[in-house]
């Protein structure tokens, strides 16, 4: 055994060493293809540091796919917008390639999804998430951590921290999938950096994404426009882009004015909808039972535009049955009501009552066990049990 420990420790140096040098050939191996698939985490810069010396910083967006600055709008200021955050220390965002990418500050209207969360929760332990979010909280005297103990490394009061930045394309064009970096530095540490690879690709197909294809009558459902390359890779925002939505049947479905709508929009979707124009957002009203088509067109420079495959929507009457639940000795006659739930704030008495009989509807009942016996019954042409 003694004979065999020098051999095994030379095979184990050798494997390390083999491992060290495949990591390190991947890592300088240039993208070429497909980008990697988009995803959040914890990303250092050159100096390859430690999980440790990270000490929980953290970006929200690894890798993201965006169209150019000239696709979907002609308009002055236009570019797919995508926002990240960066949290656990005091950061500043600079792009690598500033002629691809711009790295703008976020509106006030705009804040993090981790302070509207401290915020609507009065939590006490969010005055310990780093300086710019107590600051944003409390305000500049709640500079201390709780207990009296200040944070490690504390930015100096001049330097504004940064918490969240906007990336925007600003390439006109782009021949071949193009690949800008953007850098989140800590002020508190700058030899930590955590980074955002944006892959700037075109835009060669374009769908409606929903989540349901029922709308009730007198709900709003909002619509997504996603994008794809060449390859099927998803673009990661389309945000800041004007498109066009086409609806088949208005008189069924009816995209809402803003000043009746309680989705909350970001700025740069707000914008457009107040200059009249459609963002990669559609809020949908349903305003009569029917079944319409909707479909999204995508402009092109230089080109026609995309356009997608329609998707088909139905609206219906939200009925349900009241009493719902109820208990009646044998040999009970039951009178059954049909109400129509219109909207989420209207009282269950004011709700309007189909009248009944009727010959939209037909009356069924069914056992409770599949083999057990029938205990009611109901005549299809009424509202009696």
């Amino acid at each position: 055994p003694l004979l065999l420990l020098p051999l095994l420790l030379l095979l184990l140096a050798t494997a390390a060493a083999a491992a060290e040098e495949s990591s390190a050939a991947a890592a300088a191996e240039a993208p070429t293809g497909e980008p990697p698939a988009a995803g959040s985490g914890t990303a250092t810069g050159a100096t390859a540091a430690s999980s440790a010396a990270l000490g929980g910083r953290k970006i929200s967006v690894v890798t993201a796919l965006l169209p150019p600055a000239s696709q979907g709008s002609q308009r002055r200021g236009s570019g797919a917008r995508l926002r990240v955050e960066a949290s656990g220390g005091c950061y500043r965002w600079e792009s690598l390639r500033p002629d691809l990418v711009e790295v703008l500050v976020p509106e006030a209207l705009e804040p993090s999804a981790e302070s509207l969360e401290c915020i609507e929760r009065k939590a006490l332990e969010c005055l310990d998430r780093g300086a710019a979010l107590r600051r944003g909280l409390l305000g500049g005297a709640a500079a201390a951590r709780p207990g009296g103990v200040s944070p490690a490394s504390p930015p100096s009061p001049e330097v504004a921290c940064q918490p969240i930045a906007i990336l925007k394309s600003v390439v006109p064009e782009v021949d071949r999938m193009e690949k800008a970096v953007v850098v989140a530095r800590d002020v508190g540490s700058p030899d930590i950096e955590l980074r955002c690879e944006v892959y700037l690709g075109r835009v060669t197909r374009v769908e409606v994404e929903t989540s349901v294809r029922r709308i009730n009558v007198d709900d709003v459902e909002t619509l997504t426009a996603k994008a794809y390359d060449e390859h099927g890779n998803a673009f990661s925002s389309l945000e800041g882009l004007e498109l066009e939505w086409v609806v088949r049947d208005p008189r069924i479905l009816r995209s809402p004015p803003l000043a009746e709508t309680v989705v909350r929009l970001s700025p740069t979707r707000r914008a457009l909808l107040e200059a009249g124009a459609q963002s990669d957002l559609l809020m949908l009203h349903g305003v009569e039972t029917g079944r319409t088509s909707v479909g999204v067109r995508l402009p092109m420079a230089g080109g026609p535009a995309l356009t997608s495959p329609v998707v088909d929507l139905a609206v219906v009457e939200n009925i349900f049955l009241v009493p719902s639940v109820v208990r009646v000795p044998p040999l009970a006659h039951l009178h059954v009501r049909l109400k129509t739930l219109r909207g989420p704030w209207v009282p269950l008495e004011q709700l309007p009552e189909a009248v009944l009989p009727s010959p939209h509807f037909r009356w069924s009942s069914e056992p409770l066990l599949a083999s057990g016996p029938a205990v009611l019954s109901a005549a299809e042409d009424s509202g009696r049990v």
